[in-house]
């Protein structure tokens, strides 16, 4: 081994801060991957978010679309006109409300079983 130039050290100074900012990517993501399990987990705990974020808002209005992705199935014996309306409402709330505080948004009224 010979001796380290000054420019191998810039070179591995480098090295260094490109992991760093690598790692830092990284836990980034496993934490934002440890929400989405957790969301998975609980999905319940998701209907107790505020409508202080459009983030939070869009959270609610996914898990109600997706628990009640079944009424749409054939055979469902529910009026699924009236769900369907429902279900659209739900995905136009973002443009319905888009110039509207967060705090105005009214959810639409689910459907009798």
């Amino acid at each position: 081994m010979g001796l380290t130039t000054i420019s191998n050290i810039g070179n591995i100074e480098k090295k260094a801060e490109d992991l760093e900012h690598y790692i830092s990517f990284l836990e980034e993501r496993v934490s934002l991957l440890e929400l989405k399990l957790h969301e998975i987990q609980h999905p319940e705990e998701v209907l107790e978010l505020d409508d202080s974020s459009w983030a939070n808002i869009r959270k609610k209005r996914d898990y109600i679309l997706r628990s009640t992705d079944w009424v749409m199935t054939p055979g469902a014996t529910l009026d699924q006109a009236q769900w369907s309306a429902y279900r659209q409402q739900l995905r136009d709330l973002p443009q319905t409300y888009a110039n509207a505080k967060l705090e105005e948004i009214q959810w639409p009224k689910q459907p009798s079983f």
